[in-house]
């Protein structure tokens, strides 16, 4: 991947060489443009080709602020959003429930660690 292609941040784009595949009850994290997203992974094929991710509720803990420097606790939801991903670079299949019709989008996912981040410059 070229800088500049998928990601807009350092971290972003150095973190996203990251070849662990899923294991259920460890972290993933969705890298996007400069942003991070953390979630859970609560199902894994067989094959590790397919997965499933429910989105972590992340809590900010520092006194930081507006900065680049944040430290977050994750919990989970009591009634999650769980999203189903299948491995031809992270794509995760979405449903429409008002048409039906299924949508593959690309995400860039990472697994083994759960790192939430907002870019506030944006």
């Amino acid at each position: 991947m070229k800088l500049g292609t998928e990601t807009g941040s350092l971290m972003n784009h150095l973190k996203s060489n990251n070849p662990t595949p899923p294991v259920v009850g460890e972290g993933a994290t969705e890298l996007m443009w400069t942003d991070r997203k953390a979630y859970f992974v609560n199902w894994v094929s067989d094959d590790k080709k397919e997965c499933i991710l429910e989105r972590a509720i992340a809590h900010r803990i520092d006194n930081n602020g507006m900065s680049e420097s944040q430290s977050y606790r994750y919990s989970r939801s009591g009634n999650p959003m769980e999203l189903k991903f299948r491995w031809n670079a992270w794509r995760e299949f979405y449903t429409c429930p008002y048409t039906g019709k299924t949508k593959n989008i690309k995400k860039n996912i990472v697994f083994g660690y759960m790192d939430e981040y907002f870019d506030f410059s944006f």
